[in-house]
């Protein structure tokens, strides 16, 4: 490459003959300009982009609940259809015993019928327990704990009937009676 001659270097050796102080202000305030928008672009766009994730975890949440709440309508629905039947099969040990204890006409073993209710109740139980917990209100979980306990006293009622002398025989039916009777207008009262 050969040299620039001397004559033009000392003809333009100022750079602001090459360049206008307006052509240097406009390339400067254009770049600021540029960078000015693009600052203001991005943050327009971050701050859009953080009320739409913003929509979207309160969309989420809200879903979650409704869906939460779907299924506690559903299980209160499940649990008084359920409580529906543990009240008929609680009728029904009441009038079994009650044929055991007097003279039985119907073709029936009061006894036999009496354990299929019990296991009827029993299997009623656990399906209320098998519900998924977040499902169930505080409420409902402290009701199937109370019909666990009730329904235990009354299957240890119904065990000492098998077990016990007849004069012993006969009170121990009526404590299935009572209990059972107790237990069906508790469930008819506070929750049908």
């Amino acid at each position: 490459m050969s040299p620039i001659p001397v004559e033009i270097i000392k003809q333009h050796n100022d750079f602001f003959d090459y360049v206008s102080i307006e052509a240097i202000l406009t390339i400067t305030l254009g770049g600021l300009a540029t960078l000015g928008g693009a600052y203001l672009g991005a943050r327009k766009a971050g701050e859009s982009s953080l009320k739409a994730v913003e929509k979207q975890i309160s969309h989420a949440r809200e879903e979650k609940e409704s869906e939460a709440e779907l299924k506690r309508t559903k299980y209160e629905v499940f649990l008084k259809s359920q409580l529906r039947v543990m009240n008929h099969k609680l009728k029904s040990i009441d009038f079994l015993m009650g044929l055991h204890e007097s003279h039985n006409i119907y073709n029936v073993e009061p006894l036999e019928e009496t354990k299929k209710d019990l296991t009827k109740i029993e299997e009623i139980l656990s399906n209320m327990q098998n519900w998924d917990p977040d499902c169930v209100s505080v409420e409902n979980f402290k009701l199937i704990g109370e019909l666990r306990d009730e329904i235990h006293d009354i299957e240890s009622s119904y065990e000492a009937v098998l077990a016990t002398e007849e004069e012993e025989h006969e009170g121990s039916v009526t404590k299935v009676r009572a209990k059972s009777q107790k237990l069906a207008k508790k469930i008819t009262q506070k929750h049908l």
